[in-house]
């Protein structure tokens, strides 16, 4: 099975979609925190948590596989982990990057090249209604089965156009990590 792990808070929505699909894939998922040390989301199988603050990423993942590496690993911080992501892969590893603080990022190419590494850049912003469309459409399956869930809509995250002062309030004082959802027709 492969290895797949995710150097983003599992908590957050982008972490717990991660593991959803990869879980569902079949892959062993090491979900990566800096909060907590277990996986709240949903997923179709178990979850290994490494804990960031009781272990490193590159000490973590390869003792959970056996000195290997991870064979993918999901970046969604970008900057902050792709040093140690990328010394955390096995060989012919794969980094997935969709997100990063800082844009100039030094990589130890001696260590990419001689790992077989790949490096893959996902950018959602070059997608359109109708690619979006078709994403959604290929993940249809996943939630008719189950295996996949979407996030739920919590009553005190849930704004209208009179209220969404509120929401944006809410949203920038940093206090939630749940998504804010804004209904037009109230």
């Amino acid at each position: 099975a492969t290895t797949s792990s995710s150097p983003c808070s599992a908590h957050g929505m982008t972490g717990q979609a991660a593991v959803q699909l990869a879980s569902a894939a079949g892959a062993k998922v090491i979900a990566v925190e800096r909060h907590r040390d277990s996986y709240a989301g949903h997923a179709k199988s178990a979850v290994d948590v490494l804990d960031l603050r009781k272990e490193t990423l590159v000490d973590g993942l390869k003792a959970r596989t056996g000195g290997r590496g991870a064979d993918i690993i999901f970046n969604s911080v970008g900057s902050p982990y792709f040093g140690d992501a990328t010394n955390a892969l096995a060989k012919k590893g794969r980094q997935i990057i969709i997100s990063t603080f800082v844009e100039d990022v030094p990589i130890n190419l001696r260590v990419f090249y001689r790992g077989n590494q790949r490096l893959i850049g996902v950018s959602n912003l070059d997608n359109d209604h109708a690619d979006s469309g078709d994403i959604m459409d290929a993940l249809r399956p996943g939630f008719e089965a189950g295996d996949l869930k979407p996030f739920p809509v919590l009553d005190d995250h849930l704004f209208t156009l009179d209220t969404v002062t509120d929401g944006y309030a809410l949203a920038l004082k940093g206090e939630t990590r749940e998504r804010i959802y804004i209904n037009p027709r109230g």
